[in-house]
């Protein structure tokens, strides 16, 4: 679905049954599943949405739906979200969201907050979840303030390429990040990473910018990529999988999304779970 060569544009991008275009579709998603999950609770929902290979954190990448269905989350738990940016391939056959989060248990007020980002692919007429993932942060003033969903920049056509060279000059970019990581060579951050990327580390707000990743440059650091994908239109990546740093034990994990930017792929977003 999602490795094809080819693909449409933006204005020829399939749209939803109600005739919503795929953005305003994807968004229309991500609110229904979360309202779910207050109706029926967290794994029935997520079991309703989930890829048959669709992906949580828990805490390592795990199948969602094996995870749900083994391991269901307590009926009185409750986990509340909503997006406020999601962004769509040219073809509207993947998309992201993001925003924040809270959790707690009953009528207690939540014990945890922090902000997610979730994959989808398109399959048919639905929007099917492929990661879910998310950063824990003490709450923001404006935590549970609803808001509608910012559009992010749309990816750029990619430059002709076929699928297997656009697979291949991603593999590149995405091995140079990676390095860059490892060794500590901030001075090739500018030409990997959008000036927009937006950045998720446990501890913290998402931020905004490529700055913030210069702080995370060890070496040391070692990858193990466990899952990826191309839209259709090859204008949008992602990719996953867990980490790990020299003399700490563990590993950690990492999510990828890069968009094509002026003709090359630029990072876009990028989530870390330190060990």
């Amino acid at each position: 679905m999602l490795v094809a060569a080819g693909g449409c544009r933006t204005g020829e991008a399939a749209g939803d049954a109600s005739g919503q275009g795929p953005w305003a579709a994807l968004v229309a998603a991500e609110n229904a599943f979360a309202a779910r999950a207050e109706q029926m609770g967290i794994s029935p929902a997520f079991l309703e949405v989930l890829a048959e290979e669709g992906v949580v954190f828990a805490p390592g990448p795990v199948r969602g739906r094996t995870r749900h269905r083994e391991s269901p989350s307590p009926r009185e738990a409750y986990l509340r979200w909503h997006p406020r940016v999601a962004a769509v391939s040219g073809a509207g056959d993947l998309g992201y969201t993001s925003g924040p989060w809270v959790a707690g248990r009953g009528s207690d007020p939540p014990g945890a907050a922090g902000h997610y980002v979730s994959l989808w692919g398109r399959a048919g007429d639905r929007w099917e979840l492929l990661v879910d993932v998310g950063t824990s942060h003490p709450p923001l003033d404006d935590q549970q303030v609803r808001r509608a969903a910012r559009e992010l920049p749309e990816p750029g056509s990619p430059p002709g390429w076929t699928a297997e060279e656009a697979r291949r000059t991603l593999g590149q970019r995405q091995g140079l990040f990676r390095l860059v990581l490892a060794l500590d060579a901030a001075v090739h951050l500018a030409s990997l990473v959008a000036p927009d990327a937006r950045v998720y580390l446990e501890g913290e707000p998402p931020t905004e910018g490529g700055l913030r990743l210069a702080g995370l440059m060890e070496t040391g650091r070692a990858w193990s990529e466990a899952g990826s994908g191309v839209a259709s239109s090859l204008d949008l990546a992602w990719a996953y999988g867990t980490h790990t740093r020299a003399g700490v034990a563990g590993a950690g994990n990492f999510l990828e999304i890069w968009a094509v930017r002026d003709g090359a792929w630029q990072l876009v977003l990028f989530l870390l779970q330190e060990p």
